[in-house]
């Protein structure tokens, strides 16, 4: 007794240990998955963020690219302008050249004034929005392409162009300058700025920094292509791009700058909240999942258990009912009925006949139980013709429309006839009340209705009984849709997915 207990107690310690050690292993299990769901998620994270940062690099890149070559190509096209006029100059065309700049008119708005000296050094000057007093004060005897100059605490570039009747230099007005591009907003998400060899502001968004001078500023920022600095002008993080351009105002650089949005710490803590987030969704989701699938294949489960037993169930009472009858004796006696009808009475002889043939059908054995149209509509009329003996003319002819396609398909066994019981049995047949069955082809199914004269003494169900549960219990065991049973109190009609 003591041995038994020790054993017993022995057994249940194995069982605690192999429990514990199975806990212990599915726990490191766990613990190696969150583990390894960690460190992916951080390389995830780290490859991601920098994916993100040469996306944003990239497109301020493409930006700054575009609003580069719109700047470039207006400052191209003031200075075709400005060549334009100078052709003027060397035929000689002076007059007409004063005639085509119209203050306040297009680029002609920023040309202030004009100094001329010929071949021959004679100088004519000209001023549009600049007093010629003021024009002698300047000296334009110089060699460079542009100079930078205060005048009357405005601003202006002196672009020098020599010629081959002379040179020339036009003044050209910072303020009008700046003007017209900024109300042009060519910038779009960009602004730009742009200085001179020496470092001095010529154009920028905010007319206080036009004249500064910072050459040292001016170097850092274009050492370096696509640097990243704080615009004092936004007080934000932008790109800066460098332009290296010699056309309207001389040698001058043009500085593209691009606020950059989004940095390496905004990016990051947008990654932290997609990852928390898509964690959750994907944990939530599978969770959701897995009970759905669970959840439908319980359903599925008891659906399919609950065919299989109406289907067994009717397959039952089926075999149920042949094997109440017994063939050879039912047969024999049959055969005996016919050899004592006498030859010269057909109806009767014909009706045996049917007869034998209907039974043998129906106690024609198949696993299937499924049969071809052309089979049953074979037993059908058979069996009608059996019931029109006995009710005689009450009974109208079947009437019957389908093409040859659909006599190829199947249907249950015995499905045809059995609804042509069902409304004998559920319906008053008489001289008043004749009866007649239809079976049409309509879309992929039968269509069998009659009219409802319902017997008094009869207290079933008309849609209820054996043979309409064991058409039902087929199709749902084929899991084939379309049956249908219609009772509108005057018609009842019983649709066959033809198979």
């Amino acid at each position: 007794m003591e041995i038994s207990k020790a054993s017993f107690i022995f057994a249940d310690m194995r069982t605690t240990l192999a429990l514990l050690k199975k806990s212990k292993k599915r726990f490191f299990i766990y613990l190696l998955g969150i583990v390894m769901v960690a460190v992916i998620a951080g390389f995830g994270f780290q490859e991601v963020s920098l994916k993100l940062n040469q996306l944003n690099k990239r497109m301020l890149k493409e930006t700054a690219k575009e609003n580069g070559l719109v700047v470039k190509k207006e400052f191209n096209l003031l200075y075709q302008h400005v060549l334009m006029l100078n052709q003027l100059l060397v035929v000689d065309e002076r007059l007409t050249m004063d005639k085509i700049i119209t203050p306040d008119t297009g680029f002609n708005n920023m040309l202030a004034a004009y100094v001329f000296r010929d071949r021959h050094n004679n100088v004519f000057k000209k001023g549009f929005s600049v007093d010629e007093d003021r024009i002698s004060t300047v000296n334009t005897n110089f060699k460079e392409e542009a100079q930078f100059h205060k005048i009357d605490g405005r601003f202006f570039v002196i672009r020098h162009f020599p010629l081959g009747s002379g040179e020339v230099y036009w003044f050209i007005d910072l303020h009008k300058l700046n003007e017209y591009f900024w109300n042009a907003a060519m910038g779009g998400r960009a602004y730009f700025s742009v200085y001179s060899p020496d470092g001095i502001c010529l154009m920028h968004p905010s007319f206080d920094y036009v004249g500064l001078q910072n050459k040292a500023e001016l170097d850092k920022l274009t050492a370096v292509s696509d640097t990243i600095a704080i615009s004092p002008y936004l007080e934000l993080d932008v790109m800066v791009n460098s332009l290296d351009v010699n056309d309207y105002l001389g040698p001058t650089k043009i500085l593209i700058s691009i606020p950059v949005f989004l940095n390496a710490n905004d990016f990051g803590e947008v990654l932290q909240i997609i990852i928390v987030f898509g964690i959750l969704f994907i944990g939530i989701s599978v969770l959701f999942i897995n009970l759905l699938y669970r959840d439908r294949e319980r359903l599925r489960k008891v659906e399919l258990d609950n065919v299989q037993y109406e289907r067994e169930r009717a397959l039952m009472q089926f075999e149920k009912l042949r094997e109440q009858m017994n063939p050879h004796f039912l047969f024999n006696s049959l055969g005996s009925l016919q050899q004592l009808i006498r030859k010269e009475n057909v109806p009767a002889r014909t009706f045996v006949n049917k007869l034998v043939r209907v039974y043998r059908k129906i106690l024609h054995t198949d696993d299937k139980g499924l049969s071809m149209v052309s089979i049953e509509l074979e037993l059908a009329q058979e069996y009608y013709y059996l019931q029109n003996v006995r009710f005689g003319d009450v009974l109208k002819p079947l009437s019957i429309a389908m093409d040859t396609e659909a006599l190829q398909k199947k249907i249950p066994r015995l499905s045809i006839q059995i609804l042509i019981e069902n409304a004998i049995k559920h319906n008053e047949v008489s001289a008043e009340y004749p009866l007649q069955v239809f079976i049409q082809q309509e879309g992929g199914a039968l269509r069998i209705h009659n009219t409802i004269r319902k017997r008094q003494f009869n207290k079933e169900d008309l849609n209820g009984g054996y043979g309409i549960a064991f058409l039902q219990a087929v199709y749902q065991y084929y899991n084939v849709e379309g049956f249908r049973i219609d009772n509108d109190g005057v018609n009842f009609t019983v649709y066959l997915p033809l198979l």
